[in-house]
């Protein structure tokens, strides 16, 4: 009898791993088809494959692109290389559970064009990379960052104003005690400006060595903050 159990046992184990691993990708990326982001919906087309190895193509707005992932274990950590194509690529790893989720080894493009269409009032040319990208979020709040930007510098503008010369910048993901920023710095390694992110709190401080940058400065410190502003990201629960 115990033998046999087993064997009933050893039988409905296999038939629930065969449903998950032959399980269709459309079966889940179907659910996010017509999602609300923002100011267009998210539209997902052609799903191919399983959910531990396929591909779609996605559209948003005026936006769309490729998305492919395989699933791919660190650790104990279960998760999913994944590489994004379109006006915004991204590839890393993306997994953890559900309260502590983990984005790693991450590169990163996105296109001026790409950044307009998400704030309208910001206008500007050359493109922005990313390396080595590596963020941990635990009960919703973002809790640590790592990684290095770079601007490749052009023309821009904010709010139809005239537009100006932008140089390239750099820029690294820092941990401080209140959240992850990101420190802004020219090609001479100037601090020109903080980003920050405290539990869903974002926030900005501008230092003078910016306006020096842009040949707007009229003198003093530049490490002085000219500006800064704080707003929240999303509503906490």
């Amino acid at each position: 009898m115990p033998a046999k159990k087993w064997l009933i046992g050893a039988f409905f184990i296999s038939l629930v791993v065969f449903v998950v691993v032959t399980l269709p990708a459309s079966f889940v990326l179907g659910r996010l088809n017509g999602l609300q982001l923002g100011s267009g919906r998210l539209s997902i087309e052609s799903v191919g494959g399983s959910i531990w190895h396929g591909q779609t193509h996605w559209r948003w707005s005026s936006l769309s692109g490729d998305l492919l992932w395989q699933l791919k274990w660190q650790g104990l950590s279960p998760g999913v290389e994944v590489a994004v194509s379109g006006p915004l690529t991204l590839s890393g790893w993306v997994g953890g559970w559900s309260n502590a989720l983990s984005l790693r080894d991450a590169n990163l493009h996105l296109s001026g064009t790409f950044v307009s269409s998400l704030q309208p009032q910001l206008k500007f040319a050359g493109d922005i990379y990313a390396k080595n990208v590596s963020l941990k979020f635990r009960d919703k709040a973002l809790t640590d960052a790592a990684g290095q930007f770079t601007y490749t510098g052009g023309l821009g503008s904010w709010a139809g104003q005239k537009q100006v010369m932008v140089p390239a910048l750099n820029g690294e993901l820092i941990q401080k005690d209140d959240g992850p920023s990101l420190l802004v710095k020219s090609e001479s390694g100037t601090a020109l400006g903080l980003l920050g992110v405290s539990e869903n709190i974002g926030s900005i401080a501008v230092y003078r060595a910016w306006a020096g940058e842009l040949g707007l400065s009229r003198g003093g410190d530049d490490a002085d903050v000219i500006f800064e502003t704080s707003l929240p990201l999303w509503q906490k629960p």
